[in-house]
């Protein structure tokens, strides 16, 4: 009986250990570029920045990634080769850089990388609007005179005959039927 107890014990213990050399394998994590984004000016870090990662020479994305509110960014998914690393954001010019990955074993760290504004002034920007000259609602209709240019330098009359579902005379009155009654 003490020998199957030590048999089984050997047996857990061999079993164990080669389990745990299998689950320290699987768990290794790929390899990643890593760098924060900086404005060059005030040394603060660009959060939310793009990291794209192109197969040099070539327009075709490899692999790309966001960056964190402290413009920290990992990118993964790479083979060997050289690529060129593009991190953009609004309002700042695309850095553009050439990595040369030899092995895609361990992390490469590209520290900081300086942002600089693009600086562009932009012009006065005027903004025009008209309010409509008829407005619709549910128990009247509005109709806006002072929009109307065609009823500059007229009368009180040409802006009536104007006013849709009113008639006007050719004397100018408005009759009683169509106004509130006390008018009349």
């Amino acid at each position: 009986m003490k020998k199957l107890l030590n048999l089984i014990i050997a047996f857990t213990i061999f079993g164990g250990t080669a389990s745990y050399a299998q689950q320290t394998e699987e768990r290794k994590e790929p390899a990643r570029i890593i760098g924060v984004a900086k404005d060059l000016k005030t040394g603060e870090p660009v959060g939310y920045a793009t990291a794209a990662l192109y197969k040099s020479g070539t327009d075709l994305s490899t692999s790309g990634a966001v960056a964190d509110g402290d413009g920290v960014f990992f990118i993964t998914g790479f083979d060997t080769g050289t690529y060129e690393l593009q991190i953009s954001f609004l309002g700042y010019e695309t850095v553009k850089r050439t990595i040369t990955i030899n092995s895609v074993d361990a992390d490469i760290n590209l520290g900081e990388i300086g942002m600089t504004d693009e600086g562009l002034a932009l012009e006065e920007v005027t903004v025009q609007g008209q309010r409509e000259l008829i407005e619709e609602r549910v128990d009247r209709t509005i109709y806006k005179a002072e929009n109307d240019k065609t009823t500059a330098g007229g009368d009180a009359t040409d802006v009536l005959r104007r006013v849709p579902m009113l008639s006007v005379d050719l004397d100018g009155n408005v009759p009683c039927e169509e106004v509130a009654i006390f008018w009349c």
